[in-house]
């Protein structure tokens, strides 16, 4: 657990005051838990645990869709 969680660690990412990657870092602590409990014979948590994550975490992806957000950029160059 304590490697899966660096590895989530380092999949989230700052960029000013916006974090990105913080849902692949909840998606990779679930796994590990999911396979822990799969890898200890607890077929009942794993089901329990497996049908939450896929409600929980599913619509998330969706979310910044949802959002109303605006993206300012300008492009500068040297010609």
């Amino acid at each position: 657990m304590t490697g899966a969680g660096f590895i989530g660690g380092g999949a989230s990412l700052r960029r000013g005051d916006i974090a990105t990657g913080l849902t692949k870092a909840a998606k990779l602590w679930v796994i590990t838990a999911i396979g822990l409990s799969f890898g200890g014979g607890q077929i009942i948590v794993v089901a329990v645990g497996t049908v939450v994550a896929l409600a929980v975490l599913s619509p998330l992806k969706h979310v910044p869709g949802w959002l109303a957000c605006e993206q300012m950029s300008s492009v500068t160059g040297v010609f």
